[in-house]
């Protein structure tokens, strides 16, 4: 499992045990599952999505931010899309 938060200007978005989770990472789309390497990554707009340790998904669109992975530990900082 993965520990997955995501945290806004606004506040906390995300702190959930997730299965996996993906990232608009600036090269490139990306997912991270238990036991993935340690990387650091900005972000460009568009969508971060997860699936929850019961198997439900949640998403939410970003204009930008960063992301680390280390450890099982998946730490986002976004600023939120606005619509």
């Amino acid at each position: 499992m993965i520990s997955l938060t995501i945290i806004s200007p606004a506040g906390t978005l995300c702190a959930a045990q997730v299965w996996k989770v993906s990232f608009p990472g600036a090269r490139g789309q990306f997912t991270v599952c238990p036991g993935h390497a340690p990387l650091i990554s900005s972000l460009i707009p568009g969508g971060i999505s997860w699936t929850d340790a019961d198997g439900r998904t949640g998403s939410v669109t970003v204009r930008a931010g960063c992301v680390r992975v280390h450890n099982d530990n998946v730490e986002a900082c976004v600023e939120v899309q606005n619509i």
